[in-house]
């Protein structure tokens, strides 16, 4: 995977591009099935010291033996730490 990211005050903005292939052996297999690629772009900020939020917006393309799929997800974080 590659991953990005810039600051700009107190916001993050990040970009991070994943390649997964789950072939154990690729010689075996005849095409490029049982891949996963992604693409997530999100932004995280600093409220305070402790406190940090953010979402992620992720497109996902899936490629299995017997069917694709292509997913989106849109996730929110929310970190508080308390020492």
């Amino acid at each position: 995977y590659g991953l990005v990211g810039i600051a700009v005050g107190p916001a993050m903005l990040v970009y991070r591009a994943d390649y997964m292939n789950y072939d154990v052996d690729e010689t075996m297999v005849k095409d490029n099935r049982n891949e996963e690629r992604a693409q997530t772009v999100g932004v995280t900020m600093n409220l305070n010291e402790n406190t940090v939020v953010g979402v992620n917006y992720t497109l996902r393309d899936i490629e299995e033996w017997y069917w694709e799929a292509d997913t989106t997800e849109l996730s929110t974080i929310v970190e508080v730490n308390l020492f």
